[in-house]
């Protein structure tokens, strides 16, 4: 079935980034960003000094139920998330 296929590669991007968020909040030295494919292309992103926003897509459809509950849950545990301050950084010059 490819949409169960589909929903283990998502729950497994989805645990990954958990194991970055975790490793990043707690400031450990060795954080895994090689784990997933999503994690790996996000690092930057997922530094100290950067903002990110997460989107949320949720569903009103019964059979989307358990996915729905499932991001939102996610969601809320991102939102309490807080790294560090966001800096700004100036590429180049005006003249």
């Amino acid at each position: 079935c490819v949409d169960g296929d589909l929903a283990k590669f998502s729950n497994k991007s989805i645990d990954a980034f958990n194991d970055v968020v975790d490793a990043r909040c707690q400031f450990d030295r060795s954080v895994p960003y090689r784990n997933s494919t999503l994690t790996h292309l996000l690092r930057d992103s997922l530094e100290a000094d950067a903002k990110v926003l997460l989107l949320c897509c949720v569903s009103s459809d019964e059979a989307d139920m358990d996915n729905t509950l499932s991001a939102l849950r996610f969601a809320s545990r991102m939102q309490s998330v807080s790294i560090g301050k966001a800096t700004k950084h100036i590429i180049g010059s005006k003249e």
